[in-house]
């Protein structure tokens, strides 16, 4: 990015913090999300960042869509379905249970619970969770954390519920293999696990468990926006839209503050803008007897006539024929994304400018005016070595031996002087059959 557009970025970031900050809008946006707040059964004034299903879209993420069926919060994740208890809006918590585990029900988890394979994302509160694995066991196991269900289990089955972080936690890390793993779901256990019993475990389904959402606005008011992780400890987090301020503190960041730094920034940029072409300005007084040229970038585009005749493109920039206003030819190169800045850039040109050899392409100009550089060479009528030698370049004028012993000689003899005759040994690292 250029200086001059990233000036321009920055004066567009403060109008539109400016803008952000406008206690105007901060009410109008507090209003919007007074209007959105609705209710099914039990839970009360459901808002943001959940919103109930036919809500406007604005009230909630898509992603976060409640349903009401008969008269009970649904909420629907990873292919399963929950029954909301409640939401803790000052805690950023919501109370759920698995509807195939509440009231007392017998009955597999509706689905697995998988924290990575989510699509929005959560956290626990990993001192009271933990894991009630099913796993289905083709003989009678005896574990001190594992319990039948016998409400479940058969001729052909024998349920038990393992209770452990996971499949690979340590009170579980003995699964024997007779063991097949089918689903789990989380479980708040309020004893230990020593002496588990499907009766204590069924209870504690019941009741089900809390998703815990992370909330960085500093006001439970505002309306907000969630990015999803689904790591492995994986979290909602919900940023505020705008960041409530009093509003006396808004009018004097607005109307004091903030013109003064920003006038502190101006007269910083226009500053060091001086500074350097004062720098360049010094330079180029004190190289004057050995400096090429200066020519103004008007004059660059009237040499050019608007770069119209372009002669070929490098990695450096385009190449452009011109006419002095002497009726002389010449070739621009216009340099692209220069890392050098206007001083090094002067310097180089001072260095290349000195050369003055037979064999050496001359140096007669150059242009430097703040992102604009450009070098000013004598105009070679008969193009560069490639298109002389190379089949698809010739156009059926190749070079004879003795031509092409010629150029190599010349080519020698101009290395030679830059290695040996200039003041200064310059060494060129692209020399090619195009740059000759």
């Amino acid at each position: 990015m250029s200086s001059d557009e990233a000036s321009i970025f920055s004066t567009f970031l403060f109008c539109l913090l400016m803008f952000v900050f406008s206690p105007r809008e901060i009410e109008a946006r507090k209003l919007a999300v007074k209007m959105c707040s609705s209710s099914c059964g039990d839970v009360k004034n459901i808002s943001y960042p959940f919103r109930l299903k036919g809500d406007p879209a604005r009230c909630g993420h898509p992603e976060l869509e409640l349903s009401c069926e008969s008269n009970k919060t649904i909420f629907e994740f990873n292919s399963g379905k929950y029954y909301v208890k409640r939401i803790s809006y000052d805690k950023c918590t919501i109370s759920v249970v698995d509807v195939n585990l509440a009231y007392g029900s017998c009955s597999f988890p509706s689905t697995s619970f998988s924290p990575p394979g989510l699509s929005f994302s959560y956290s626990f509160d990993y001192n009271l969770n933990s894991y009630a694995n099913y796993v289905n066991c083709s003989s009678d196991i005896v574990d001190q954390v594992s319990a039948k269900v016998p409400c479940l289990s058969n001729n052909q089955l024998n349920v038990y519920v393992y209770v452990g972080y996971d499949l690979i936690a340590t009170s579980i890390s003995h699964l024997p293999d007779s063991c097949a793993f089918i689903s789990k779901v989380p479980v708040v256990l309020n004893r230990s696990v020593d002496k588990l019993s499907y009766e204590d475990l069924r209870k504690s389904l019941e009741s089900g468990f809390d998703l815990t959402w992370l909330d960085w606005s500093w006001s439970l008011s505002m309306p907000r926006y969630c990015m999803y992780n689904a790591g492995v400890v994986a979290t909602i987090i919900c940023y505020p839209y705008y960041i409530r301020f009093p509003v006396d503190v808004l009018i004097i960041g607005r109307f004091i503050l903030a013109p003064i730094v920003f006038l502190v920034f101006l007269i910083h940029k226009y500053r060091t803008t001086l500074q350097t072409v004062d720098n360049v300005e010094k330079f180029l007084h004190n190289q004057q007897s050995w400096m090429p040229k200066r020519y103004s970038y008007p004059e660059i585009i009237a040499m050019t006539n608007h770069f119209t005749h372009k002669l070929g493109q490098g990695g450096f920039g385009s190449v452009y024929k011109g006419q002095l206003h002497t009726g002389g030819l010449i070739a621009v190169k216009m340099l692209k994304n220069s890392k050098f800045s206007a001083e090094e850039f002067i310097n180089e040109v001072s260095t290349i400018g000195r050369i003055h050899h037979v064999n050496v392409v001359q140096l007669l100009g150059f242009c430097s005016e703040g992102s604009k550089r450009a070098v000013v060479y004598e105009y070679m009528p008969n193009g560069s070595l490639d298109r002389h030698i190379f089949p698809k370049e010739s156009r059926g004028q190749s070079f004879s031996w003795e031509k092409l012993h010629e150029v190599a000689l010349g080519t020698a003899r101009g290395i030679e002087y830059l290695h040996n005759g200039c003041d200064v040994c310059i060494l060129h690292f692209d020399i090619k059959p195009h740059n000759i």
